[in-house]
């Protein structure tokens, strides 16, 4: 049960138990002034009306003060600016600082424990990693434009890409000088594997699928690239009279 909820019962148990206590000795006030009395009745019996004033008055100014003290209060809330924030110890009674510091440190842990520590979305970077907030198949196929356009520095004569094409029959024009270095049928192959998941798969590229075609796009791309500085050297006579 949390604490508020223990003191207001307590408070109201409290209360109550003075009421009947109060009340009780009222009871025994009043009969005892009538079994005293000559009659033994209440008319004109001075001593029941004294004990019965005096529990009436008892009860007014009870009342009263009651009335006052709450009263006062709402005045002392309503005088506090709205963007007025305690921030010492000394801004507010330690009852209330204590709580203010035992709920704020259970809305940290809350807040802790709700974020999320081992998140996987499929076809997506984890977070945390180098590849966080990247989207797979997205930046697979981003990568196929970036390879056609280095291609066509070599042989500008290519066919236009065309998305229905396998990226394979595509790319066909070019596998002959990339099959040329020691690792180039590689590079090649888990290049096009990835890109054809990516196309027309219905699941999404793996982690692992994803930094091979990376690697393999870049290593393709360079291998091109070298092959076009030997097209430039080539073509110029004055460089190759000078080598």
């Amino acid at each position: 049960m949390p604490v508020s909820a223990i003191a207001r019962f307590g408070y109201l148990a409290l209360v109550l138990l003075t009421f009947v206590v109060v009340g009780l000795s009222c009871i025994g006030l009043l009969s005892q002034a009538i079994r005293t009395s000559p009659d033994r009745d209440w008319n004109a019996n001075v001593n029941a009306v004294v004990v019965g004033g005096a529990y009436v008055l008892i009860l007014a100014f009870s009342l009263g003060f009651c009335l006052k003290r709450r009263i006062s209060v709402r005045r002392r809330l309503a005088k506090i600016p709205k963007s007025r924030i305690a921030v010492r110890k000394g801004d507010v009674p330690q009852p209330v600082q204590e709580y203010i510091e035992r709920e704020f440190l259970r809305s940290c842990a809350v807040a802790y424990k709700s974020q999320p520590k081992a998140t996987f979305r499929e076809g997506w970077g984890a977070p945390g990693t180098k590849y966080e907030g990247i989207r797979f198949r997205t930046a697979v196929l981003d990568t196929i434009p970036e390879v056609d356009a280095v291609a066509r520095l070599i042989i500008p004569s290519m066919p236009a890409y065309r998305t229905n094409v396998p990226i394979t029959r595509h790319l066909r024009h070019i596998k002959s000088l990339i099959s040329a270095d020691d690792d180039g049928d590689a590079y090649f192959r888990n290049y096009t594997n990835v890109v054809q998941v990516a196309r027309y798969a219905s699941r999404e590229p793996t982690e692992e699928e994803f930094g091979a075609c990376i690697d393999a796009a870049a290593a393709i791309k360079q291998i091109l690239l070298h092959y076009r500085m030997a097209q430039m050297d080539a073509s110029n006579p004055e460089l190759n009279r000078q080598s």
